[in-house]
């Protein structure tokens, strides 16, 4: 701990705030070695971050970050970085959050507000753009929003602002007087349509149009670090098609046209020189692949980084980043002063970052030398010069972030602040990542959390666990970082098993291949073997087990016990998804989030077609296997939800009723797909907790 710079702690005082950043650890962190007599209250494991999105201005001279005040809510500041004076505040609303926040230049920031209205493209329309000097003079609205502003002052007009579809695309690295935006069309507000492009001055208000692809409708653009378009991403029914403009040239070439489900790669980035970087591999075009779906592969097909070859139309065939047993899944590091591609973050089994420039790759080691055992992000500017600036963002499985700053070459790293201080003062418990087979040999991820030693020898035998399912489910459950949701459970005692079953990405093509059409059947024997393991290992009570996930967790969690009776106590789904044809054929009554090119095109191949599978389909419906769910079930949905409408909860509940064993139920009015509502988090951890602790209590003793 001393090498992050354990002096006296300094404080400074944030009367208005009612929070603080200190210089050094202090005395706090040290308490984190000790063992706690009771766990932590439940409401430090779910409440807004003191501070986030860090982000050092282009020269460097300044700080941005969100801070969470008295009043809960949190508000845009600017620290001076030379002369560490107490923050400025720029921007606070009442009412609503700062989203994303842009440095447009060392003197203004930009940013929009976190609108979120049940719908996947409620971000892009009606989030509103604000711009506001580093001071917190000047503050303007730039787009015009859903709802009125009374909260802007002296603003009640609207005129000249952009109309309500334009949303910011990108601001050129480095800054500049111009970002790229975009009007954004949808068809049926379900998915994008076509996004069109202009130039536009926040200061001004002048806007350049940039004229239209010759090749019709783009759903998504990737931009050169000056922020021109490069790369424009199209699809039509399943077929992905993606175009090139060279930087110098007006033409739009075709790069490849290819299957959405099997792209042989898939553009991520542009530098400076005009590379193009591409995730190549791992979608269905290794021998690998065939191998891993057959159960006996090791994840040899995962994807990899490399840059793209415009003399043969494809990769290069070396590849730039291996991460063995991993799909690349990251980003490029760019340099802001000339576009220059520095390297590329991504995750492994925790957070990490590949450096191709060595200055940069000291600077790393140097980092991590301070700070071992931790992911360490690093971000530069006037880097290798005396006059550097370095903002590091620290965390690890026990931290859910720390944020240092560190100024020159010399001296060490001083710590401004952690995300959730009285967390980060808490005894946590660690977390794991095996590899283990399931039934048919395939190789499968599973992440264990386990609680710490309990204080007692009574209670230090084989735990109570719950099995823990991530949502998607084509997307990577877990990494090596703190997760509030397993950090809560483990603190209460539950050993915490989230397996990422066959369908998960991040881990091959095979694996993710092999999970196709498999919702309830293979998909969810992955759980149940995952959980075998578990008790082979002697680290669970396999008599206290609970199954609980949300949105396709929720699915998991009510087949478990309808696939593997007297497999689970009990079961906890929230927003959960309880028929899949319903997903799959919607309906004219009830409004959804699924595009009809997805529904049509898409989740055939993945979960079933309805109209050949329908027996198949019916038979791992949870609805409609209603009648099986003996298992005690906490049942959670959100009243705005157009993902997974309430109707998949409803008609549940009503069901199990029939059956005479209707669950506990709890409907968030204010909620769509997923808690976002700090208090709605917390109510449901503590109905969670309740319903645990009643089911997976253990056998009361004979006397």
């Amino acid at each position: 701990m001393d090498a992050m710079g354990t002096k006296a702690a300094r404080w400074l005082a944030l009367a208005a705030w009612g929070v603080g950043l200190g210089w050094g650890l202090g005395p706090g962190v040290a308490m984190a070695a000790q063992a706690a007599a009771a766990p932590p209250p439940l409401n430090q494991f779910f409440e807004e971050p003191v501070l986030s999105q860090p982000m050092l201005s282009p020269s460097g001279r300044w700080l941005a970050m969100l801070l969470r005040g008295s009043s809960g809510t949190p508000g845009l500041t600017v620290i001076d970085t030379q002369g560490l004076t107490p923050p400025t505040l720029v921007a606070r609303f009442a009412d609503v959050r700062i989203d994303e926040v842009h440095w447009l230049d060392d003197d203004h920031l930009l940013f929009d507000i976190d609108v979120r209205e049940g719908s996947r493209t409620g971000q892009l329309r009606g989030s509103g753009l604000f711009v506001v000097g580093r001071d917190g003079a000047g503050l303007k609205p730039l787009v015009r929003m859903r709802q009125k502003m009374p909260y802007i002052s002296g603003k009640t007009g609207e005129e000249g602002l952009l109309p309500i579809n334009a949303v910011l695309m990108t601001v050129p690295v480095g800054g500049g007087s111009e970002v790229m935006m975009g009007l954004v069309e949808s068809l049926d507000d379900r998915s994008i349509s076509d996004i069109r492009l202009f130039w536009f001055n926040p200061h001004t208000q002048a806007r350049r149009r940039l004229p239209p692809p010759p090749f019709g409708a783009v759903q998504r653009w990737l931009f050169d670090p000056a922020g021109e378009p490069r790369v424009a991403i199209s699809r039509h029914n399943h077929l992905v098609r993606i175009h090139w403009r060279a930087p110098g040239q007006d033409n739009w070439v075709q790069l490849l046209e290819h299957d959405v489900l099997t792209m042989p790669w898939w553009p991520l980035s542009v530098d400076g020189s005009g590379t193009l970087w591409v995730e190549r591999g791992g979608r269905g075009n290794s021998a690998g692949g065939a191998a891993a779906a057959a159960g006996g592969g090791d994840h040899a097909d995962t994807s990899e980084l490399a840059s793209f070859d415009f003399a043969t139309g494809r990769p290069q065939a070396v590849s730039t980043v291996v991460a063995p047993g991993f799909d690349f899944h990251g980003e490029m590091v760019i340099d802001g002063r000339n576009g220059r591609a520095l390297g590329a973050h991504l995750v492994t089994d925790a957070a990490t970052t590949v450096w191709f420039d060595p200055v940069f790759q000291a600077l790393q080691d140097e980092v991590d030398r301070h700070l071992p055992g931790r992911a360490n992000r690093i971000s530069c500017r006037q880097c290798g010069s005396d006059a550097q600036v370095v903002l590091i963002q620290s965390s690890s499985d026990t931290d859910p972030g720390s944020v240092l700053l560190w100024r020159g070459r010399s001296g060490e790293p001083r710590l401004l602040g952690q995300r959730l201080p009285a967390v980060s003062r808490q005894p946590l418990a660690r977390l794991d990542l095996h590899r283990v087979r399931a039934r048919d040999g395939l190789a499968l991820p599973v992440w264990l959390t386990q609680p710490l030693p309990a204080a007692d020898a009574a209670a230090s035998g084989l735990r109570p666990a719950v099995v823990l399912v991530h949502g998607g489910p084509w997307v990577r459950g877990r990494e090596l970082n703190w997760s509030p949701m397993p950090q809560f459970l483990a603190s209460r005692g539950y050993v915490v098993i989230e397996p990422e079953f066959r369908g998960s990405t991040g881990y091959g093509w095979g694996h993710f291949r092999a999970g196709w059409q498999q919702w309830g059947q293979a998909m969810q024997d992955d759980l149940a073997d995952a959980l075998a393991w578990a008790v082979a290992e002697q680290r669970v009570d396999p008599q206290r087990v609970c199954i609980a996930g949300g949105s396709y967790g929720g699915y998991a969690a009510l087949m478990g016990p309808v696939r593997h009776p007297g497999l689970y106590r009990c079961a906890a789904a929230w927003m959960a998804l309880s028929d899949p044809l319903l997903l799959l054929e919607g309906s004219w009554w009830h409004d959804d989030d699924t595009s009809a090119d997805v529904r049509e095109h898409t989740l055939p191949t993945l979960v079933g077609d309805p109209r050949t599978d329908r027996a198949k389909l019916t038979a791992v419906s949870p609805l409609a296997q209603a009648a099986r769910i003996e298992a005690p079930l906490l049942l959670a949905v959100g009243g705005k939800d157009k993902r997974v409408p309430t109707v998949h909860g409803t008609r549940l509940r009503d069901a199990l009723a029939a059956a005479g064993r209707p669950p506990e139920w709890v409907q968030y009015d204010d909620e769509a797909h997923g808690f976002v509502q700090v208090s709605n988090q917390q109510d449901f951890a503590r109905r969670l907790e309740a319903f645990l602790g009643r089911h997976l209590a253990p056998p009361a003793k004979a006397p």
